[in-house]
């Protein structure tokens, strides 16, 4: 029985990694020293830089700037190119100079089998990556619908001047939509719940009598800031992108990093309409009570895990109204990120294929034959070690016509060690072509050729072990797969 195709899953894998592995890279780092430099000072725009490195994730792709910091991966790039047919990341033209070629060996096995055998440790990755998110998806939405079901259970909250208080501060935040009030043995302090209908949801055992009208105030806003700023939205986007990058460690790091930035940054903005004494005091009152429930990571509430209320608490003690904001620092973080968004990620296929500038040059096959390697094809150049094809490989009769495949001009036609007689012709946009081991040439350097015109016949000269043609294409410099300007099915019958 043959193996399912490893190419579709190292595929994902990779553009997952190449999209958003280098952002993450930089970004969290970045991030964790912009919030110790200024984040008490401003934790509501330290907060809004958490939710654009969210954001960024969100896309993959980035505009072309002909660099990327993935570059500084060169090894982990290397054997992840076969599989930038979905996605494709450029590679300045300065790290492929005097780039080499494969001898050319016929090869029997797929490109899917030759993935595989050639980087079993990469296959083996990006299967226990899927099955990573597989499990924590699927424990992610069993434990949303637990919660759920213990909401649906709850008791509304029917004490008159409760709900007076809330609608009270409701107005207050400029909150049109009504937000309702119940209690909930599911919880373990006051917190949110539900986007399109919202719900403060109070532990069973906090009495209207515990708290007084002002520290109530202060619990009611709290859980209102965290409804105007739709941040159960936000947690919900970042426990996405920590189930979707669980193999990166850094973004564990982010999940957590971003919800203490969001309840300081709540803490900020409830500051500002109350006094910090009374809202500090409710905060450690609501924890003296320890209610038993289990706390909700992704859940806004008023304290959250205890790891976190010693910086929060600083935070409210030291605030000042008036006092000017440390804003400098984190506008230079800010700045530097949106550089690591665009200097990180990939380009869409559509952005990266070769494109002439007028939209009416076509291509045509370079020959005719038998299409034994497709690029990105795993290809033997000894016993024990494979490389991967830069090009793509026609096996045929020997004095085959070789064509050019697009107007152009000779850059080079001439014999080569390795390549035997070879010929490089420069296209519109950048597009070049090679072709070798040709029988023989029948341009010169410097000529300028139509396309479909003869360039040399097919053969087998320099390091090759039978008749055939190697046949790249590389836009600035850097190989792109044939197949996406050239109809290869003729190839393939």
């Amino acid at each position: 029985m043959s193996l399912p195709s490893s190419e579709p899953l190292i595929r994902l894998f990779a553009s997952v990694v190449l999209s958003a592995g280098p952002f993450i890279l930089v970004g969290v780092p970045l991030l964790l020293l912009a919030d110790r430099a200024a984040g008490r000072k401003n934790p509501r725009l330290t907060y809004g830089l958490w939710l654009l490195f969210a954001a960024r994730l969100f896309i993959p792709w980035a505009p072309d700037t002909g660099y990327d910091l993935g570059n500084v991966l060169p090894q982990v790039t290397e054997h992840l190119r076969p599989y930038q047919t979905v996605i494709s990341v450029d590679t300045p033209a300065s790290a492929v100079a005097g780039e080499s070629r494969w001898p050319a060996l016929p090869v029997a096995e797929s490109a899917a089998e030759a993935g595989r055998s050639d980087s079993p440790w990469l296959y083996g990755i990006a299967a226990a990556w899927l099955a990573g998110v597989a499990v924590l998806a699927v424990l992610s939405v069993a434990a949303g619908r637990a919660r759920a079901r213990e909401i649906r259970s709850s008791v509304p909250v029917e004490e008159r001047r409760l709900v007076d208080l809330l609608d009270d501060c409701r107005m207050r935040l400029g909150i049109r939509r009504p937000v309702g009030l119940v209690r909930s043995g599911s919880v373990s302090s006051p917190s949110l719940y539900g986007l399109r209908k919202p719900l403060i949801v109070l532990p069973t055992g906090l009495a209207p009598e515990a708290l007084d009208d002002g520290e109530w105030t202060c619990v009611f806003l709290h859980e209102l800031v965290h409804c105007r700023r739709r941040d159960i939205a936000w947690n919900a986007a970042m426990r996405a992108l920590v189930v979707l990058h669980w193999i990166n460690p850094f973004m564990w790091l982010a999940g957590s990093r971003m919800r203490e930035a969001q309840e300081a940054a709540c803490d900020a903005r409830v500051l500002a309409l109350a006094d910090k004494e009374r809202y500090g005091g409710t905060v450690l009152k609501l924890l003296e009570m320890r209610f038993s429930a289990p706390v909700r990571t992704f859940s806004p509430s008023l304290f959250g895990p205890r790891n976190r209320l010693k910086r929060r608490m600083v935070m409210i003690a030291s605030h000042k109204p008036g006092k000017k904001k440390a804003v400098f620092p984190l506008l230079l973080a800010g700045i530097a990120l949106l550089a690591a968004a665009v200097f990180t990620g990939v380009r869409a296929d559509a952005e990266s294929s070769p494109k002439p500038a007028d939209g009416n040059v076509a291509y045509t096959l370079p020959t005719a034959g038998k299409l034994r390697v497709a690029f990105g094809q795993a290809v033997p150049v000894s016993r024990t070690e494979k490389k991967i094809s830069e090009g793509i490989r026609i096996t045929g009769e020997e004095g085959t016509p070789v064509y050019a495949v697009a107007d152009g001009a000779v850059l080079e036609a001439g014999y080569d060690k390795s390549d035997g007689n070879r010929v490089t012709i420069g296209h519109a946009d950048g597009i070049r072509s090679y072709s070798a081991h040709l029988e023989k040439l029948e341009v010169k350097k410097g000529e300028q050729v139509k396309r479909g015109q003869r360039i040399g016949t097919m053969g087998s000269t320099g390091a090759s072990t039978g008749t055939q043609l190697f046949f790249e294409l590389l836009k600035d410099g850097v190989p792109i797969d044939p197949a996406g300007v050239l109809d290869l099915a003729p190839l393939r019958k």
